[in-house]
């Protein structure tokens, strides 16, 4: 429920109560029929003539309150002020298998067992204020701060900047800088009964910083380009050191954001971007694996007719390092290409869509960092997808 009302002129008050529930069923085949796996002593090898196999059971309630006051002041100062309210619950967790989650011994039924988690509850409660300040009629100025307070790992507090300054008639100059949070889950925080990984109610949130700075310029009526640097640091990281989740490491990302748009947003156009990215585990004093240099997008957007629109795009990736001493090779860079056919009335309110994804049928995977899936995690090749739809006004 959501109440959206401008109480004077200058004064607009937005707040929204929200519940959700989500109920978690997952059901997991660790083993096949008739498996035979290789245990240390006193296991040895077992068999598992049913399959090894386990059922998560948990329910999930999200309840939250938010207002947001935004006021406008000698018409060069906009005020806004916040509040938010969450309240974040697990129950009814049950682990239901035919082995022993944590020494993976067959039991001979398929019955409850230890549960995954323990059943928690987590309450956030969050203060945001911010000023946009406008400097004559070419320069803003934004200044904001956010804190928040969780109930199992305390506070943190976070700043935000931005100074946007148009200094010819379509060129912008912009330089922004942000801090962010990363909270740590309840799978992070609680897990347990796990042989491969346990959580760790002690972990505090990871922290990422981010300063870039852009010029966007228009060369023509319909030929926008823009460049951007950009730095962001993380620390705090949440990763699994010898089984459980810790925050251990530093991480530096720098690089650098090209774009060029040639058309209307709206009809046709071309468009493409690149992104050079020089990443280091700082921690560790090298590069950072799993992580591509090169990044680039280009595609274009062609009107056929009144009622149908043609579109595709290239996406290429670059090759992607191992985390040395993994004996496995660098997974190699990948070019996709995607393409649509729409069809749609003149107010776009029926339409009827004809895709393909991954059209070349490209053979590419996304890196495992934990070194235990020889071929990665594959990614669709060729697929075909037809969809139809109706917009209500």
């Amino acid at each position: 429920m959501s109440y959206d009302e401008f109480l004077t002129r200058d004064i607009h008050l937005r707040s929204t109560l929200s519940y959700d529930r989500l109920r978690i069923n997952f059901i997991y085949e660790v083993y096949p029929e008739g498996a035979i796996r290789a245990f240390p002593a006193p296991l040895g090898n077992v068999s598992y003539p049913d399959g090894a196999v386990t059922n998560l059971i948990s329910n999930n309630t999200n309840t939250g309150f938010e207002s947001q006051l935004d006021v406008k002041r000698w018409d060069n100062h906009t005020l806004t002020f916040g509040f938010v309210w969450q309240e974040k619950e697990m129950s009814g967790v049950k682990s239901i298998s035919n082995y022993d989650p944590v020494t993976f011994a067959p039991i001979g039924e398929y019955r409850e067992v230890a549960p995954f988690s323990s059943e928690e509850k987590r309450t956030i409660m969050a203060l945001y204020a911010q000023e946009v300040l406008e400097i004559g009629d070419d320069i803003e100025a934004t200044l904001g701060v956010r804190y928040d307070h969780y109930s199992d790992f305390g506070k943190t507090i976070n700043p935000r900047a931005a100074f946007v300054w148009q200094f010819s008639p379509g060129t912008y100059y912009k330089l922004l800088y942000g801090r962010a949070f990363k909270a740590p889950n309840y799978q992070e925080l609680f897990i347990k009964n796990n042989p491969v990984v346990t959580g760790n109610a002690n972990l505090q949130p990871s922290i990422i910083s981010t300063l870039e700075t852009s010029i966007n310029h228009a060369f023509a009526q319909n030929i926008n380009g823009g460049i951007t640097l950009y730095r962001t640091e993380m620390k705090d990281i949440i990763d699994i050191i010898a089984g459980r989740y810790e925050n251990s490491g530093e991480q530096k990302l720098q690089g650098v954001e090209a774009e060029l748009q040639i058309g209307s947003k709206r009809s046709d156009n071309v468009y493409a971007n690149y992104t050079y990215t020089d990443a280091e585990d700082v921690t560790a004093d090298r590069a950072l694996p799993g992580t591509a240099k090169h990044h680039c997008n280009l595609g274009f957007n062609v009107k056929l007719s009144p009622y149908l629109h043609w579109n595709a795009n290239l996406r290429y990736t670059s090759q992607l390092k191992r985390t040395p001493g993994d004996a496995r090779s660098n997974i190699s860079s990948r070019k996709v290409v995607d393409m649509a056919f729409i069809l749609s009335d003149i107010k776009d309110e029926i339409y009827l869509k004809a895709s393909a994804r991954n059209l070349m049928d490209e053979q590419y995977e996304s890196p495992d960092p934990t070194g235990t899936l020889v071929n990665d995690y594959p990614h669709l090749g060729r697929s075909l997808f037809l969809e139809a739809g109706i917009r209500f006004q």
